[in-house]
Order: C-alpha cells, then structure tokens, then sequence
C-alpha cells in the first residue's frame, strides 16, 4: 500500500505521516526524496534544497521552452521536480510507503495501491502549531503560512493542472486540529486498515 499525504503547512502532516508509518510498520519518505533526485540529477544538495518545491516559471516562458529543445533549457527547478517524481516511482515500487508532499499523489495516480490523504486545520491552530513545532516567531507565523501554502499551491497545480487542497483529488481529508495528530494517525490507520 502506498499513502500519500498533502498537508497544509502548520497542519501537523509531516509528523502524522512519520508516526502513521511507524505504527504501520512502512518506509517514510520526505527529504530522501530530495537527496535521491539531486543524486541522479547531478544537482549539489544545498542547490537542491534551495529549489526543493518551488513554483515553476510563468506559462509564457515554458512556452518558450517547448518550442526549443526542452532537456537543454528547462529550469532547474523543473529538472528537480522531474527527478523528485522519477525518485518516487522508484521507491514506490520497493513496497509499503508513505511519501509526503512533491505531488506524490499524482506522480502514482496510476497505481491501484494508492490512498491520497490532505490534511488541513485552521489558521489559529496552525499558527500555534508552527510556533511550537517549527520555531516560527508568532509575529511571523500566520505570512509563513500563507506564503507556504501559496507556494505549495503553486508547485502543484503546475505540475498536475489541478487544484492543491480541492476535496476531489483525494481519497480522505482530514482536519487535524478536530483529530490532534496523533487522533489523526488513528483514523489513518483505522482507514488503511479497513481497506487493505
């Protein structure tokens, strides 16, 4: 079984997905995603996290782009994005996983082994929850948020033409601060467990 989740960011998704998958006993995979596509790209690693998940340029220059010769112009944030999806192929095909963010939900669509999770929450629970979790300054957390999600926003709907966050895209979404995260591991495993 392969689980993907998309979180807003302050939602508490990363850690839902760590714990989920060590009670489920399956491989977790956030980072490793990363560090494989800068591997195979040929990317240094401090490069890659700068671009990590960053929005792709505007129609107009991807237009451009296509009537040349694509390999040779493509921006590196999308040469990493294609390595990223090229990397969880790959390790989706080594077993029970659970990835987090990079579209995965897409990239595996095809898959008959697939629960595509979004986890959201509200504004006030997330800013407190980015205080806490992400040393974000509280003065600061509600403009990290929206510029997060803004740009996570962004990065998908590029990649996928669909709307990030929209109910349709998914198979469960929850609300976290109803659930706190470790109620939302849960219903998660609750879910995986009913449907294995």
């Amino acid at each position: 079984m392969i689980i993907t989740i998309a979180r807003q960011y302050g939602s508490g998704g990363k850690k839902v997905g760590e714990l989920l998958a060590e009670r489920l006993g399956y491989q977790f995979y956030d980072r490793e995603v990363l560090n494989m596509a800068a591997d195979s790209a040929s990317i240094h690693p401090e490069v890659a996290e700068r671009f990590d998940q960053k929005p792709a340029r505007s129609l107009l220059y991807n237009a451009y782009m296509a009537s040349t010769n694509p390999e040779e112009h493509l921006p590196l944030n999308q040469k990493l994005a294609l390595a990223e999806f090229d990397a969880i192929r790959s390790l989706a095909e080594q077993g029970n996983c659970i990835f987090v963010g990079r579209c995965a939900d897409m990239v595996l669509r095809k898959r008959s082994d697939l629960i595509r999770v979004f986890l959201h929450a509200p504004m006030d629970w997330r800013i407190q929850y980015a205080v806490k979790n992400y040393d974000v300054p509280e003065p600061l957390a509600e403009k990290t948020i929206k510029r997060t999600d803004k740009t996570r926003a962004e990065y998908y709907e590029f990649f996928t033409q669909r709307k990030w966050g929209e109910s349709s895209n998914y198979d469960l979404c929850l609300n976290t601060a109803l659930l706190g995260v470790e109620g939302t591991v849960e219903q998660l495993a609750r879910f995986v467990e009913t449907i294995r």
